[in-house]
């Protein structure tokens, strides 16, 4: 059903849910299925990376109604770190006298 508000999780009439039975019954849906994890805050989350990775931090917290990038980027975006592969000259501690 489309909703004024373009919001993904509108009521079931396309109104705004309120926030507190929002909680409520994604947690009650969310043990059902085996998300016990993801909580509000997880969609945020992932809504602030993906803005960040793709369109850069000003975006995501202008999306998220930051005040300033700081926040943004401290507690809405998921840090990725990702070292070279280093496999073959770490071999050399494996012990590997062949």
């Amino acid at each position: 059903m489309a909703n004024p508000w373009d919001v993904v999780f509108p009521s079931s009439t396309g109104t705004l849910r309120d926030p507190g039975n929002f909680r409520k019954q994604w947690r009650s849906a969310r043990d059902d299925i085996g998300f016990k994890w993801v909580t509000p805050h997880t969609f945020r989350k992932s809504v602030g990376t993906l803005l960040a990775n793709a369109e850069g931090m000003a975006s995501a917290s202008a999306q998220l109604g930051h005040s300033s990038e700081q926040i943004t980027s401290r507690h809405y975006v998921q840090k990725t770190h990702q070292a070279p592969d280093m496999t073959e000259l770490l071999q050399a501690f494996g012990g590997s006298n062949a």
